[in-house]
């Protein structure tokens, strides 16, 4: 069955967890942070959360750390987004 965009929010609807939620909205937004079109990039935040949602069994216990390796990569990329902000205007 492919992955749509009706099974991946059916499945984290049914998951009733708000820890899937918060990671849902987090993975989208940093994946649009590298990622240019936002077409493609939602598609692949439905796929990777469809994976982690129907596998949560075996999943489960590695969804914090990757939680936490998210949080630090989008305040790097937040940040260095700044960054390249306030060389541009400095030029």
């Amino acid at each position: 069955m492919p992955v749509t965009f009706v099974s991946s929010v059916q499945l984290l609807i049914n998951s009733q967890s708000k820890l899937h939620s918060f990671f849902f909205i987090l993975l989208i937004q940093i994946l649009s942070k590298l990622v240019i079109n936002p077409v493609k990039t939602t598609t692949k935040a439905f796929t990777i959360i469809h994976f982690i949602l129907s596998e949560r069994q075996r999943f489960l216990p590695f969804m914090l750390l990757f939680i936490l390796i998210i949080k630090y990569a989008y305040k790097y990329l937040y940040k260095l987004n700044e960054n390249n902000i306030e060389n541009t205007f400095k030029k």
